[in-house]
């Protein structure tokens, strides 16, 4: 039992149940499909500029706990933390209604986590960005011969990245894909072609209201 807690805590629950069946193969990965969520700190450089050590920490702390608290309450999983964003997964069969039910999770999950974040730290709410994409990914173990990662990777795991970074170019709070957004058309708002580095042809994204 101490073993399945210090697991879940480092890898997150479902990846820790399979590193426990024995999937602790490099190279070893599943194609499933799932909504994916990035999200990051706003503002976070210039915080942890003027901030004591031990503040900057309480605010990641802070913030790393609402979402999680958040993912995991609307059938999510928290795959890692990365320096002051995350990186987070829901799983979905290749079902309409379920990955209806998936997006309307992640989007439950950014709504209970900034209500929770509502509150003030160092004088000011904390604020982050998030992007929401549905798609194919390889969830298994990368990484070298001595330290293997649990993660997610592809093309779709990509987009989602670049669409964080898109969201800063349209000061908004949360965007999403197309893809997602035909999902979720009661929350899905305007929308514009983005070009992201890495994609051949720009992307049409969506702020989600």
């Amino acid at each position: 039992e101490n073993t399945v807690t210090l697991l879940s805590t480092y890898v997150g629950r479902n990846a820790g149940d399979k590193v426990l069946d024995g999937r602790i193969l490099r190279g070893y990965s599943e194609n499933i499909t799932a909504v994916i969520l990035f999200a990051d700190l706003r503002g976070f450089t210039e915080l942890s500029n003027a901030l004591p050590a031990a503040s900057t920490i309480a605010v990641l702390n802070q913030f790393f706990e609402a979402m999680d608290s958040a993912i995991r309450a609307n059938g999510g999983e928290t795959l890692k933390f990365i320096g002051d964003g995350l990186l987070a997964i829901f799983p979905t069969p290749d079902d309409i209604t379920a990955q209806t039910a998936a997006a309307m999770g992640a989007i439950s999950a950014l709504d209970d986590a900034r209500a929770r974040l509502g509150g003030e730290q160092g004088g000011s709410a904390i604020a982050f960005r998030a992007a929401l994409h549905l798609g194919d990914i390889h969830y298994g173990n990368v990484g070298s011969t001595t330290r293997l990662d649990f993660t997610a990777v592809g093309p779709a795991v990509n987009l989602t990245a670049r669409l964080l970074q898109a969201s800063a170019e349209m000061a908004a709070g949360t965007v999403c894909s197309q893809g997602f957004a035909a999902l979720t058309p009661g929350r899905a708002g305007t929308a514009r072609e983005v070009a992201l580095k890495g994609f051949a042809e720009p992307v049409m994204v969506h702020r989600i209201d």
